[in-house]
C-alpha cells in the first residue's frame, strides 16, 4: 500500500512538473508561434487527461485519500473507503474545517506548519465515536514539495482498521487466556515434573540399591564354596554359580539351558526327579544325595537341598539346589564304616578265635592218628581231605585274629627295599605258575619302623591280588619312591581295573569277587597300614590298578 501511494506521489509530482512546464516553456512557444494550427488551448487541455487518469487511479482505493494543497485546502478527496464522508463536502474546505480528532489534528497542523522544513512522513491511529459505535482508523500524512523544495501537497490517507482492532483486541483477550492457560499448564507440568524428578529419584536410588544389593549377592554367591543352581519347572537350567567351576569343572555358561539330569548318574536320576517333582507339588524343602558328573567324566558325591521357586506373577516357577562335595565326606564315611566293620570282627575274633581253634586242633590231632591206622585206610583220602579243610579254616582264623583290635606290633627300624628283595624270588614264582611277570623298580627311601612280619603279609596279599585280576602274559610291576614326606610303595597291575560299585566295598570284610576269596585279604592289608600310620589309596582304569601305600617319613630321618 505504501509502494502505490509513493507512485500516487510521485505521479502528482510529474504532473505538477508538467503542469510547471506548460506554465513557462509552453506558454512562451504558444505565444512565438501563433500563426500554428494547433490552438494553444488544445495544449493546455493536454493536462486535463493526466489529471483524469490520476482521479480514476485514485478512485480505485478502498482507503480514504485526500489531497491538499499547502495551504490546506483540500483539492481532491476519494472518499470511498468511509461511507460516512462526502466528497461534495470535502473539497474546497481548509482541513481546519474538518471534525478532525485532536491527535489527527496535530498531525496536520505539524505538517502544514513545518513548511519545507519537515518532509517527514506523519503517521498515527485515532479512534472516533459515532452513534451507534466507536470506530478505529489509521492516517498517513505525504508532504510532497516543488523542486524549489517549497510544501506544495499533501497527500493524507485514511484506512478504517477498527476490524482490525477488534481483531487484536480479541486476539489479545485470547492471548491473555493462553497465557493464563499456559501459566496454569505451566505449573502443573512444573508440578508433575517436580513430581517425576522425585519419582526418578527414587527410582535411581532404588536401582542403585538394587545394584548394590545384587553386588553384594554376587561376591557371595562367587565366594561361596556350595553350587547354586535355578532350573524351571521343566528342569532347564536357567543360572549357574561360578563355583560350579571349581567344584566340577564345567562353566556356568556351558550349563545354562541344558537339563539338569544330564549332569547326574543314570542311576541316581530317578530318585532326583522325584525329588524335584515333590518340590514342585508339595512345596517342602528337599535334601537328596547324588552322584553329579565331573568334567573329567567322574562322578563325585554331591548333597543337595532343593527349593521352590516364585516367579514373577507369584506362581512356582521353578527350583533353586543349593550343592555341596561331599565326596570327601563319603570316602571318610566308607573307612569309617570299614573301620567300625574290622573293629567288630577283631572283637569277635578276639573273645572266639582261640575257643574255636582250640577244637580244631584236637580233632585234626584225632584224623592223623586214625589215617595211619588199618582199620582205617580205606578213609585214608577223606580224612586228608578233612585235614586240608581244617587246615584252611585255621588260615582264615589266623587272619581273622590279624584284625583283632589293639593287636600288638613289633615296629623297629626297618629297610622297606630289603623286604621286598627277601619276598622277590616268592613273588616271582608265584607269576612264573600262573604264566605272568613281575617287574621290581626300586627307589631309594629310609629306614621306616615296621613290623617286618606285617608287611610281608601286605605286601604278599597286594601282589596276589594283583596276579589274580590280569590274564595270562600280563606284568606286575613293584615301585618305591618318596613323595614329599612320604615313602610311597606302589603295585600296578595290567588287568581291566575295578568297578565303581566294586571300588566302593574295597577294604570290607568278608566282601570278595573270587570263586575262593574269602574276603579278609584287603581288610587285613588296611588293619597292618592302620598300625603302621599308613594309609591305601587305589587308582583304576582300563589299564589297570595301583595300590598306593604311603608311610609317613619324619623329615629328620630324611637326612
Amino acid at each position: 500500500m505504501k509502494m502505490m501511494l509513493v507512485n500516487i506521489r510521485n505521479k502528482i509530482f510529474s504532473l505538477l512538473t508538467t503542469s510547471q512546464s506548460i506554465s513557462t516553456k509552453q506558454t512562451e512557444r504558444m505565444t512565438v508561434n501563433l500563426s500554428q494550427t494547433e490552438p494553444p488551448a488544445k495544449l493546455i487541455s493536454d493536462v486535463e487527461p493526466q489529471s483524469y487518469l490520476l482521479e480514476q487511479i485514485l478512485s480505485k482505493f478502498s482507503d480514504c485519500i485526500f489531497l491538499f494543497d499547502h495551504h490546506g485546502t483540500c483539492l481532491h478527496a476519494n472518499a470511498a473507503g468511509s461511507p460516512t464522508l462526502n466528497l461534495a463536502e470535502m473539497i474546497g474546505k481548509n482541513w481546519h474545517e474538518f471534525d478532525f480528532p485532536p491527535k489527527m489534528a496535530e498531525s496536520f497542523a505539524q505538517s502544514f506548519a513545518g513548511g519545507s522544513r519537515d518532509k517527514r512522513v506523519l503517521t498515527g491511529e485515532t479512534c472516533v465515536s459515532f452513534v451507534f459505535s466507536n470506530r478505529c482508523f489509521e492516517y498517513t500524512l505525504y508532504p510532497i514539495h516543488s523542486l524549489d523544495g517549497n510544501l506544495r501537497f499533501v497527500v493524507t490517507t485514511i484506512k478504517d482498521i477498527t476490524a482490525r482492532k477488534w481483531n487484536d483486541e480479541e486476539l489479545k483477550v485470547y492471548r491473555e487466556q493462553l497465557e493464563e492457560l499456559v501459566k496454569g499448564r505451566t505449573y502443573d507440568l512444573i508440578r508433575t515434573n517436580n513430581k517425576l524428578q522425585q519419582e526418578i529419584i527414587q527410582r535411581r536410588q532404588a536401582e542403585e540399591e538394587a545394584r548394590r544389593s545384587e553386588a553384594r549377592l554376587r561376591r557371595i554367591t562367587n565366594a561361596m564354596q556350595d553350587m547354586i543352581c535355578q532350573v524351571d519347572r521343566a528342569g532347564i537350567i536357567e543360572y549357574a554359580s561360578p563355583s560350579y567351576q571349581r567344584a566340577v569343572g564345567y562353566a556356568p555358561d556351558y550349563m545354562i539351558g541344558q537339563p539338569f539330569l544330564e549332569f547326574v548318574h543314570p542311576e541316581d536320576q530317578e530318585k532326583v526327579k522325584k525329588t524335584m517333582q515333590a518340590a514342585l507339588e508339595t512345596r517342602l524343602a528337599g535334601s537328596i544325595e547324588f552322584r553329579h558328573l565331573h568334567a573329567s567324566q567322574e562322578y563325585l558325591w554331591v548333597e543337595t537341598l532343593g527349593n521352590y521357586l516364585y516367579d514373577e506373577q507369584g506362581k512356582i516357577g521353578g527350583i533353586i539346589f543349593c550343592t555341596r562335595d561331599i565326596t570327601e565326606r563319603k570316602r571318610l564315611e566308607n573307612e569309617m564304616a570299614k573301620l567300625d566293620r574290622m573293629n567288630l570282627v577283631g572283637e569277635m575274633a578276639a573273645s572266639i578265635a582261640h575257643e574255636i581253634r582250640n577244637p580244631m586242633t584236637t580233632i585234626r590231632g584225632f584224623l592223623q592218628v586214625l589215617k595211619v591206622k588199618d582199620g582205617c585206610r580205606q578213609y585214608r583220602e577223606s580224612f586228608e581231605l578233612m585235614i586240608e579243610e581244617l587246615d584252611r579254616a585255621n588260615a582264615i582264623i589266623s587272619e581273622y585274629l590279624s584284625l583283632a583290635k589293639g593287636k600288638v606290633v613289633n615296629l623297629e627300624k626297618r629297610d622297606l627295599n630289603a623286604i621286598i628283595h627277601a619276598l622277590a624270588p616268592l613273588l616271582r614264582s608265584d607269576a612264573i605258575t600262573a604264566d605272568k611277570y613281575v617287574h621290581i623298580n626300586l627307589g631309594q627311601i629310609p629306614e621306616l619302623l615296621l613290623d617286618e612280619k606285617e608287611i610281608r603279609q601286605l605286601i604278599i596279599n597286594l601282589v596276589r591280588n594283583g596276579l589274580e585280576a590280569m590274564t595270562a602274559g600280563g606284568s606286575l610291576t613293584i615301585q618305591t619312591f618318596m613323595d614329599g614326606n612320604e615313602a610311597v610303595l606302589a603295585i600296578k597291575d595290567e588287568g581291566t581295573g575295578i568297578a565303581p560299585t566294586v571300588l566302593e566295598k574295597l577294604g570290607t570284610p568278608f566282601f570278595t569277587t573270587k570263586e575262593n576269596g574269602n574276603g579278609l585279604g584287603l581288610p587285613v592289608c588296611y588293619s597292618i597300614a592302620a598300625r603302621h600310620n599308613a594309609t591305601i589309596k587305589v587308582e583304576t582304569g582300563t589299564s589297570g590298578t595301583t595300590f598306593f601305600v604311603r608311610f609317613a617319613v619324619n623329615p629328620s630321618r630324611m637326612n
